[in-house]
């Protein structure tokens, strides 16, 4: 049979113990039936939309990411093992912006990251996408002709991270597909707060970018009357831990 596999990111959250990057569920399977091949297919965090025809799997990048220490909530993780099997190993199926923010020690006290939002210019950053797991592919293409695609992406919930510092940066990400975004074309906008006063610093991206899946852009900022941008090269894209391996030892 060829059974599609996945786990409530509730679960994952409450209930998982780590050895050596390997994450145990003592867990029920939940599955549907999908056919009558040997494959298993499974996808983090699962959604309600999620589906499986013919090896594609069908999932959505989220335009509202809530912020979470582990940010596994954040990329889409698919796996495609064999039946007997009950180890997935789980490939990322997005890219990364990660977003370094600290805050001037003259400026503010109290500050906190609230939210964090990533526009395009041309492309669409959320919405229904697949991810051709059967050919061998896990990266995630957004469908740009959908209804619900929408060219913005925002990390809510982050103040959940704790009180901005000055001596070091606190360290967000955002999911978005894979893929050439030209210099200008992204604009990125971190809204501070405090008691009393709110910020905005928003700037335009100003160097071509060419992101694969399990890769990340990295910007940086210091929060202050007159903030700066820093984005790294393109050449330097780095690559984030390829595999999470999830073993449900109720599988089998």
């Amino acid at each position: 049979q060829n059974i599609s596999f996945h786990w409530e990111k509730s679960l994952l959250d409450k209930n998982p113990t780590s050895q050596n990057g390997t994450y145990l569920l003592d867990t029920q399977k939940l599955f549907e039936q999908q056919g009558k091949t040997s494959w298993f297919y499974a996808i983090f965090p699962f959604a309600a939309s999620n589906s499986l025809e013919g090896g594609v799997l069908y999932s959505n990048i989220a335009s509202e990411q809530a912020y979470n220490t582990n940010n596994l909530n954040h990329a889409i993780m698919v796996s495609r093992v064999a039946s007997s099997s009950s180890e997935f190993v789980f490939k990322n199926s997005c890219a990364l912006v990660k977003v370094n923010v600290k805050i001037a020690e003259d400026f503010a006290h109290l500050h906190k990251v609230k939210s964090i939002s990533l526009t395009s210019k041309s492309k669409k950053l959320s919405g229904p996408a697949t991810i051709n797991v059967a050919a061998g592919d896990y990266t995630a293409v957004v469908d740009e002709t959908a209804e619900t695609a929408k060219s913005s992406v925002t990390l809510t919930d982050c103040e959940a991270a704790g009180t901005l510092e000055a001596d070091t940066y606190k360290t967000y990400y955002l999911a978005i597909p894979a893929g050439e975004y030209a210099a200008g074309d992204l604009i990125i906008s971190v809204i501070t707060s405090s008691s009393s006063t709110s910020f905005n610093a928003k700037a335009t991206l100003a160097k071509n970018h060419t992101v694969g899946r399990s890769q990340y852009i990295e910007l940086s900022t210091t929060v202050a009357k007159d903030y700066t941008w820093f984005e790294q090269e393109n050449e330097n894209e780095v690559v984030i831990k390829e595999n999470v391996t999830l073993t449900n030892k109720a599988i089998m």
